[in-house]
């Protein structure tokens, strides 16, 4: 069976196309606390909503946002990620990866990151 490739026009979806990841989540309630100007949703899939028990959070944020001061709201609201943090993967912008990864990213006002532990199984 010879191996099928790829048409020049295939495209995947990118996470806020995707049916299910995009607009069809609204976030639950917001969670605010900083003299805010940035708002950065967060979205949680599969264990990690199982955890949070939310689709999604909204932070008010001061400005500069970095990632890792954005993880540090998220587990401070939701405790129960930490004993997961390490499994954690992270989508932004389109791009998916680990915090190490993020680590120095600064994120703007209206910016949203997934936040999922892969599945993995045959």
């Amino acid at each position: 069976m010879r191996p099928t490739t790829r048409s020049s026009n295939f495209r995947p979806f990118t996470w806020r196309e995707h049916p299910f990841w995009g607009t069809n989540v609204d976030a639950t309630f917001a969670r605010t606390g900083a003299s805010a100007s940035n708002n950065i949703r967060a979205l949680y899939f599969a264990q990690a909503r199982e955890i949070a028990r939310v689709k999604s959070d909204v932070f008010a944020l001061s400005s500069p946002v970095s990632f890792e001061k954005f993880l540090s709201r998220v587990i401070e609201s939701h405790p129960r990620l930490a004993s997961i943090r390490k499994n954690l993967h992270f989508i932004v912008h389109g791009v998916e990866g680990t915090e190490s990864l993020f680590i120095t990213l600064e994120l703007s006002d209206g910016d949203e990151v997934a936040i999922l532990v892969p599945v993995v199984g045959g």
